[in-house]
C-alpha cells in the first residue's frame, strides 16, 4: 500500500508542478490530498470503485476533484494502475 500512496503523491505533484499556475497551486495540493485520502480508503474498501472500463480493473472518482483512479485489488493486493484528469481518454486508444 505504501508504495501505491507514494506513486499516486509523486503523478499528482507532477500535475501541480507541470500544468498549474501559481493561483491554482494550493486548490491542486488539496485535491492531491483527497486522491491520497482516497487511495487509503480503497485499502480498507477495495470494492468501494466501479467496475472499471477494462477487465479486472475498478475506478473510484475521487470526490470534488476532477481526478478518477483506476485500479485492480485481488485478495489483499491493491494495485494503483493510473491517476487520471476526467477529460484524458481511458483506456487509451490502441
Amino acid at each position: 500500500m505504501c508504495t501505491s500512496t507514494e506513486h499516486v503523491h509523486t503523478t499528482v505533484s507532477a500535475t501541480i508542478t507541470i500544468r498549474a499556475s501559481r493561483e491554482e497551486v494550493e486548490r491542486l495540493a488539496a485535491a492531491a490530498q483527497r486522491v491520497k485520502g482516497a487511495v487509503a480508503m480503497l485499502a480498507t474498501f477495495p470494492a468501494a470503485g466501479r467496475p472499471g472500463r477494462l477487465p479486472g480493473t475498478r475506478e473510484l472518482a475521487v470526490g470534488r476533484t476532477p481526478f478518477l483512479v483506476v485500479y485492480h485489488a485481488a485478495g489483499d493486493e491493491l494495485r494503483i494502475l493510473r491517476v487520471l484528469r476526467g477529460a484524458q481518454r481511458w483506456p487509451p486508444a490502441r
